[in-house]
């Protein structure tokens, strides 16, 4: 995460036309369900780094291939859809909006939190997974909305 404001120098906000940090997002989005699901599954349990490295891999391969694929696409079709785009006319959330979405989401992630210390551990294994998954999707959705409200 350090690295990608490196990485991510473009201007313009369509996901397209930032494939690399896109791709980045969307494989980080796929291992933390992946492995939510997985250690509500077998919590506890040792995995061997063959069957890590299984699971870790293929997500990769394709949200860094999905991406490449769909931006050669984009980039074809990209200058054909700007001429029929009006210019004036394009939706736009207000700040005020946003603010209140990015409020929203930041106390589903504390409520989350405290949810998941309130539980126990042993018994309740697999409910302490999925509410760190929870609280980790609000945040990314609250920094998201402050994205928005700060820079577009």
């Amino acid at each position: 995460l350090l690295i990608i404001p490196a990485l991510d120098r473009g201007g313009s906000p369509h996901l397209l036309d930032r494939p690399w940090v896109t791709a980045l997002f969307i494989t980080g989005l796929i291992w933390v369900i992946e492995l939510s699901v997985w250690g509500a599954v077998q919590p506890g349990i040792p995995v061997k780094p063959t069957w890590f490295a299984v699971v870790i891999i293929p997500p990769v391969l394709v949200s860094f291939g999905g991406v490449y694929a769909a931006r050669r696409r984009w980039i074809k079709v990209k200058g054909r859809i700007a001429r029929f785009t009006t210019r004036g006319v394009k939706f736009s959330l207000s700040k005020n909006t946003a603010v209140a979405l990015g409020y929203s989401t930041s106390m589903i992630a504390i409520v989350a939190i405290t949810t998941s210390f309130a539980l126990n551990p042993i018994s309740d294994g697999p409910y302490v997974g999925v509410m760190w998954g929870i609280a980790l999707i609000s945040l990314a959705a609250s920094l998201m909305a402050y994205l928005y409200v700060e820079y577009l």
